[in-house]
């Protein structure tokens, strides 16, 4: 999917705009940054992009000859036909290159979608089993190339900022509750702060003077409206079972306090929640610092109690937020199943350009499910530093629970092996894992939800750049940086956590 020059420049104009009426001329190495990635884009095209582009009409040309002598060879003729009749690479434009190289890549999904039919029949044919894994592992590569081919754009830097809140709004919140829970009114709002977070929510540090004189830092999650996680990740309100059941048994998770569906207060249904210690030590892409054996230790034996929790009293609510249907038992396979299907319809209802590699990773994942009878557990889906606040060493919140849902136990464990890894030995973090009472998670499993969890990435960082970016009235560059050079890091990662598609 090629982002278009005028959508770009759009978001410059959209970028200048901004800086010249909203901040009043104050600088913002937000905003700056998202105008130097677009810069950098269109200057990126100018140099290079229609010849990649032209080699990568010719390469997925060379690759769909491939697939279309597997389906002849199990028995289709009718792929041969379009195979012949596309166009050759010509310097026509880039447009007209991009449609063509559109075409193509449709036919390497037409000629996935068959051989993925006719995989039964050959069954007794080991050497075309062997050439299908080959040339589904050419698809991939030949995307993970484009992929990096189109990572020019550079980083956005972070920036504090002040949240754009209607504090008089806010405060009329507050009034309802005084002399609430454990605090007492009236309420006196006072500073507030965006802080870092993803795209599904937008995460606000506010301080409230209580009527005693204390001042008592809170933490508003408000739901993205419109946001391009909606349908990959939970509403607001999906969230809050799993987050209500952990903190009552004791994880360290906020107190959630209020939840508000009134969408009008602040521009989106949001919750309050108590701010707690510590700080983040590191990001999703950035090793922290200071950590060893013991915290670790620490955070096998919180992933264990995470996954203890009896969840049967909140089965109702945790079975919708999970998608799984009343009439459906709830293990390890169901589960599985479910979260694939929630990624597959978010991907075709976005309607992109074609993209083979999800043919080939989403139904490998129907399929190869794991062989396990364990039951399903809390899982929090997202556990990395980036969602850890570390105090003297400890682990003293686990945040953002928008991707919790029921599930194998295997989904927490296989998405923190790589940060594990880099600090202490796998098999001694496992062992710690289950002298905390977690069960005995085998090597199929997670290496099942390796492919899952890049399967989930790529799809995301193609939605952001190929729906969200586009369509936007008044677009965010994030957008962007995430469907490039994210996307191209994602690619990595299917490639080398894809081993049991690709054989390798």
């Amino acid at each position: 999917m090629w982002v278009s020059d005028k959508q770009i420049l759009k978001a410059v104009r959209t970028g200048l705009a901004r800086l010249n009426t909203e901040l009043a001329g104050t600088a913002s190495a937000h905003l700056l940054g998202a105008i130097n990635i677009a810069v950098g884009e269109l200057a990126a095209r100018a140099d290079n992009r229609y010849e990649s582009l032209l080699q990568s009409c010719a390469d997925a040309r060379r690759i769909a000859d491939q697939g279309v002598a597997l389906a002849a060879r199990a028995g289709d003729e009718t792929l041969a036909a379009r195979l012949a009749a596309l166009p050759k690479p010509a310097p026509s434009g880039l447009v007209d290159t991009d449609a063509a190289y559109n075409v193509i890549r449709q036919l390497l999904v037409d000629c996935i979608l068959l051989l993925n039919k006719s995989s039964g029949a050959g069954e007794t044919d080991a050497v075309w089993r062997t050439d299908v894994t080959a040339f589904f592992f050419a698809v991939a590569q030949h995307e993970k190339i484009r992929a990096t081919q189109n990572a020019a754009v550079p980083a956005l830097e972070a920036a504090d900022k002040e949240s754009a809140l209607d504090m008089d709004s806010l405060g009329k919140f507050f009034a309802r509750w005084q002399g609430t829970d454990q605090y007492t009114g009236p309420f006196e709002l006072s500073e507030t702060k965006l802080l870092s977070g993803g795209f599904s929510r937008q995460t606000i540090l506010i301080k409230v003077r209580d009527g005693k004189g204390r001042e008592i830092p809170l933490v508003i999650r408000k739901q993205v409206p419109d946001g391009f996680l909606d349908g990959a990740c939970n509403a607001l309100a999906e969230e809050t079972p799993f987050f209500k059941l952990c903190h009552a048994h004791g994880l360290p998770v906020p107190q959630l306090l209020w939840h508000e569906t009134d969408k009008s207060i602040i521009g989106g249904e949001f919750f309050v929640t108590e701010c707690m210690p510590g700080t983040t030590i590191g990001s999703s892409y950035q090793m922290a610092e200071g950590i060893g054996e013991d915290f670790f230790r620490r955070l096998a034996r919180t992933l264990a109690e995470l996954h203890s929790i009896d969840w049967m009293p909140c089965a109702t609510e945790l079975r919708a937020s999970s998608q799984i249907a009343a009439s459906d038992p709830v293990n390890a396979d169901t589960t599985a199943l479910a979260m694939v299907a929630q990624f597959e319809s978010y991907w075709r209802a976005a309607n992109l350009d074609p993209l083979p590699t999800f043919e080939i990773m989403v139904e490998w994942l129907k399929h190869k499910l794991p062989q396990t009878d364990r039951k399903a557990v809390l899982c929090h889906g997202d556990i990395g530093f980036h969602n850890l606040l570390v105090k003297d060493g400890q682990v003293t919140a686990l945040l953002d629970w928008e991707t919790s849902r029921l599930g194998d136990p295997a989904r927490d464990i296989s998405y923190i092996r790589t940060m594990v890894s880099h600090y202490v030995k796998w098999e001694d973090f496992l062992g710690w894992y289950r002298e905390a009472g977690g069960p005995v998670i085998d090597q199929a499993s997670i290496d099942y939800y390796n492919v899952f969890c890049a399967f989930a990435h790529v799809i995301v960082c193609e939605v952001a750049m190929g729906d969200t970016f586009p369509r936007s009235d008044n677009p965010d560059l994030g957008y962007l940086h995430l469907g490039l050079p994210i996307k191209a890091y994602f690619f990595d990662e299917l490639l080398r956590d894809g081993a049991p598609i690709w054989g390798r």
